[in-house]
């Protein structure tokens, strides 16, 4: 059985806190290595190539798209997020990493965040110069994973690209022995390997290119599956 509700209340309860890479301090013993892996992605996520306007679905608590406002090219971010509690953080995040210096006020007006479902939240704009879906797809029941894509992928200008971030189902053996895969989380719904996310892609996109979490290892065996998606398909052989 399945609902937006019952989505909403397993989504609060077992939130992500990427908010936490600025509070290195409070991090609890143990986690350090896994607080870096958290840092890195934004990492990658900051290097890619924006373009003026962004959506970004599933925002949490903001803390991606406040790091991608302070790009110089990017001029509105409509970040959105189906819980209440999600957009109450990232609105307290934003104000707190303005106050703290870490973004100017100026480039923290650049986000609006939204509350609602993505199926009929009424957006600023009909189309966007990307589309992100960072550590989200793997939280949306199957039931709901191809309209959400597809509204996704509606929302994205011809020439524009998606970017996306997951847990990697079968990661590097030492990330495991080390206790930092993400995927085995009691809120994810989908699994991905490389090979099945590139399967589900390919009736979209042109080409996708993946990154590995660090130099030294191969994007089929990272802990996170991030890849950016250019060149959009017709629709309609989509099935």
């Amino acid at each position: 059985n399945w609902n937006l509700s019952e989505q909403e209340k397993s989504a609060d309860e077992f939130k992500d806190k990427i908010r936490r890479i600025h509070d290195l301090e409070k991090i609890e013993p143990g986690r350090e290595e896994s607080i870096k892996d958290d840092i890195k992605r934004v990492e990658i996520i900051e290097s890619m190539n924006f373009g003026k306007s962004i959506l970004e679905f599933g925002c949490s608590d903001g803390t991606v798209s406040i790091h991608i406002a302070k790009n110089s090219c990017v001029k509105e971010i409509v970040a959105v997020d189906i819980r209440k509690s999600a957009i109450k953080d990232a609105r307290e995040n934003l104000r707190s990493l303005v106050s703290n210096g870490f973004i100017s006020k100026e480039e923290g007006k650049k986000i609006s965040f939204l509350r609602g479902d993505i199926n009929k939240i009424k957006l600023p704009h009909r189309k966007y110069d990307n589309v992100c879906a960072f550590e989200v797809l793997e939280h949306i029941h199957p039931t709901s994973l191809f309209s959400i894509f597809n509204k996704l992928f509606s929302l994205l200008k011809d020439d524009g690209t998606m970017m996306i971030s997951l847990p990697n189902r079968y990661p590097n053996e030492r990330y495991v022995k080390n206790n930092r895969h993400r995927w085995p989380w009691p809120d994810h719904k989908n699994y991905f390997s490389k090979l099945s996310l590139e399967f589900f892609l390919r009736d979209y996109f042109e080409g996708v290119l993946f990154f590995p979490l660090y130099p030294n290892e191969k994007a089929h065996e990272s802990i996170y599956l991030i890849c950016v998606c250019r060149g959009k398909k017709n629709l309609l052989c989509v099935t």
